[in-house]
């Protein structure tokens, strides 16, 4: 691939011509069908990329995207190919039949299509997400805060996700990438002191909290008046 640059406060325009996803097949038939979904949930994944690469040579053979309830369908000349199931976004790992990672094309599993027959191959995509939830209360009197802001910030302290307190003083920040965090708790009505995990007043001294995919990591936090 050719590479392009892109540089601050500029516009860097790339056009492109695609062929069509999944153009008519040449010689005898198959097709391939199947059904994404996510492994934790068994949710249809929509909107995924589903890639048959001839195994002979690697080439892209066709490709489709899966429907609203995570199917999808390819027409192909009959041959051994290797399927890779490419995720619309972040919440999900790319992998290549059956259940190999996606960097892993020696180790996919071929499939053979057959003229004139249909074969199923579905795909259960791991989740790449978790999620971080809790409750904010009052120190002293152990009353919920609605209204309370609560971050995740990375092992770069950058901003990875945030949420507001409901009136049960109850947030959720979903989905957040797996890995570790500082969580900081803040009252944008200045009576409460900000704070960091656990019981923490600096990024630095906060106790950091693990996010893992398709997991609830729950961090409660109990705010000083101030």
């Amino acid at each position: 691939a050719t590479t392009r640059t892109v540089t601050p406060a500029a516009n860097t325009t790339t056009n492109m011509a695609l062929m069509p996803a999944n153009p008519p097949p040449i010689g005898p038939s198959g097709t391939l069908s199947g059904t994404v979904t996510d492994s934790a949930s068994g949710a249809p994944v929509r909107t995924a990329l589903v890639v048959a690469v001839r195994a002979a040579d690697g080439q892209v053979a066709s490709a489709a995207a899966t429907g609203p309830d995570g199917t999808y369908t390819l027409d192909l000349p009959a041959g051994t190919y290797k399927l890779q199931f490419v995720p619309s976004n972040a919440h999900h790992l790319t992998e290549w039949h059956h259940d190999r990672p996606g960097g892993d094309f020696p180790g996919a599993t071929p499939v053979t299509v057959t003229a004139a027959t249909t074969t199923t191959i579905d795909a259960d995509l791991t989740p790449s997400t978790g999620t971080l939830d809790g409750t904010i209360t009052d120190d002293t009197t152990h009353n919920p805060l609605p209204g309370a802001w609560v971050l995740a910030l990375d092992t770069n302290g950058a901003l990875a996700g945030g949420a507001a307190t409901d009136t049960n003083g109850h947030y959720q920040i979903t989905p957040l990438p797996a890995g570790t965090y500082r969580i900081v708790a803040l009252d944008p009505t200045g009576n409460h002191r900000h704070e960091f995990h656990n019981n923490a007043i600096s990024y630095a001294a906060a106790t950091t909290r693990t996010v893992t995919p398709a997991a609830n990591t729950t961090t409660n936090m109990a705010l000083t008046s101030s």
